[in-house]
């Protein structure tokens, strides 16, 4: 797809996830292997009693330079029921969003460059 609005619903595992990855995204590493483009949330697995953390990427033309990381806590856990991760995509911001709140804008400037992602993803 080129642009667009993406969404999952997820419900994590409950128990001990430490070193588990469970993520939503898109990607074109497939065909653009050195100068790929990606989007995702990622939750990073979790000790119970811990606060639950997500983690957002956006990497553009295989830059791990701009955009990058962020991490953001939850405000509910996220293994009690199923909550809607979002990502809105178009050639001029990236929005991610949880239950329909905005966490994460990304928005293209000059500075990018090519690193803004740009290319059909996955």
């Amino acid at each position: 797809y080129l642009h667009g609005f993406f969404g999952a619903s997820i419900k994590l595992p409950s128990d001990y996830a430490a070193g588990v990855v469970v993520a939503f995204y898109m990607s074109n590493g497939d065909v653009f292997e050195k100068a790929h483009d990606e989007l995702d949330f990622e939750f990073l697995g979790n000790i119970r009693g811990r606060e639950w953390r997500v983690q957002t990427n956006v990497y553009g033309n295989g830059s791990t330079a701009v955009g990058r990381e962020e991490r953001y806590g939850l405000w509910f856990d996220p293994t009690e029921d199923y909550h809607r991760y979002s990502i809105l995509w178009s050639n001029q911001r990236i929005i991610f969003y949880i239950d329909d709140i905005p966490i994460r804008e990304v928005v293209r400037s000059q500075a990018m460059g090519g690193d803004f992602p740009s290319k059909p993803m996955s």
